[in-house]
């Protein structure tokens, strides 16, 4: 996981999709989550690199909460503060 989130949680896109992927899959990683903003980046790299990682693209910060600990509920505020 790798990335910059904005003040309100929006995930923001990343360089070096390439080289992160490459990165990852040389240390074993089958996961990966990146910003949605990266998803054309993604699929343009080749099948070969691609094999084996599962991909999860994500917009805001808890899709990526929900996607690292889907059995944890994330505290937020109460929306009536």
């Amino acid at each position: 996981m790798t990335g910059e989130l904005s003040l309100n949680g929006k995930v923001l896109p990343i360089g070096g999709v390439k080289e992160k992927t490459m990165a990852a899959s040389r240390e074993g990683l089958t996961t990966l989550i990146f910003p949605k903003g990266n998803m054309k980046d993604v699929q343009k790299l080749p099948d070969a690199l691609k094999s084996g990682i599962k991909f999860h693209f994500v917009g805001k910060f808890e899709e990526a909460f929900n996607t690292i600990y889907p059995d944890v509920e994330l505290n937020q505020k109460d929306k009536t503060e």
